[in-house]
């Protein structure tokens, strides 16, 4: 997101929140993922951002049914599809969808795993 668009989402209201130190810290971890996304993806792609169902409506098919649209549209425009992910039981779940790990680690000065997923064009 560029500055503007971070600022027009409320990103000022939240860093006045969070403080400079976890802005900083998220600014590191956003840094990291982006080089991750760049080494994966030297080529016209699609970007998956996360998809989260809350807690209490999970299991009832929301996320499939965005996942399925969205490689539809894939499809049809013969796309890869890039995504990440910070949880081993997602990485089982778009594997289903036809993602590959192609790079797996730790967020640098974190203990939060990465995994970072690409599917091919179909």
């Amino acid at each position: 997101m560029t500055p503007w668009r971070i600022l027009q989402a409320g990103g000022m209201s939240l860093y006045l929140k969070i403080g400079s130190e976890i802005a900083s810290r998220l600014k590191r971890i956003e840094d990291h993922v982006s080089l991750l996304h760049r080494r994966h993806t030297g080529f016209q792609h699609w970007y998956l951002s996360p998809i989260a169902v809350d807690p209490s409506f999970q299991g009832r098919g929301y996320a499939r049914t965005l996942m399925k649209a969205m490689l539809i549209r894939l499809d049809k425009e013969g796309l890869p599809c890039y995504l990440e992910t910070q949880s081993e039981k997602n990485v089982a779940i778009y594997q289903r969808y036809g993602f590959k790990v192609v790079e797996t680690g730790t967020i640098p000065d974190t203990q939060i795993p990465h995994w970072s997923m690409l599917r091919e064009r179909s």
